[in-house]
């Protein structure tokens, strides 16, 4: 939020920035390349519609996969899930630490220990595993025994573990 000293308000400022792709700079480490930035403080739905105009000109739409970066508020998702509904989210590390310690909860801090070091590097499937046979062993079940008659394994994980996506590989704190 940015305070406008004009009005006295808060203005909401959204940001989206777009890269063309990545370039090896490193036998393991890339450098995202050819940044466009586009910034503004109109409605979210204002926003939506300018930044996915500009995702069209600069071929976005195109490409094979699409990496979406967000802090996970509610009022990206409907952006999300109409403008790039095969795009794979990032929550970046701050937001993604706070989605986990409301999923685990702070009585739980082995856990969440746990939970961070392997949101880490960002490997989200270990992660949902990890989630996932936690919640199997907090229901009393058994998380090696998956049968379709107990349901499927996100049926047992509560939606707000599921939102949960990739980090950007910085340690969440």
């Amino acid at each position: 939020m940015v305070h406008d000293r004009a009005t006295g308000t808060e203005l909401e400022v959204k940001i989206g920035l777009v890269f063309d792709g990545a370039r090896r700079i490193g036998r393991a480490r890339r450098a995202l390349v050819g940044r466009t930035f586009d910034a503004g403080t109109e409605t979210p739905t204002g926003f939506a519609e300018r930044f996915t105009a500009l995702c069209a000109r600069l071929g976005v739409y195109e490409a094979d996969r699409i990496l979406f970066g967000s802090d996970g508020a509610a009022a990206i998702r409907p952006i999300l899930d109409r403008a790039f509904p095969g795009a794979i989210e990032l929550l970046d590390s701050y937001h993604l630490a706070e989605q986990l310690r409301a999923a685990i909860g702070a009585e739980r801090a082995d856990r969440l220990e746990m939970a961070l070091a392997v949101a880490e590097p960002g490997d989200a499937e270990r992660l949902l595993e990890l989630l996932a046979g936690w919640a199997y062993e907090d229901a009393g079940r058994d998380p090696d025994v998956r049968a379709s008659s107990e349901g499927s394994r996100d049926e047992l994980v509560p939606a707000r573990r599921l939102r949960l996506r990739l980090s950007m590989g910085h340690r969440p704190r």
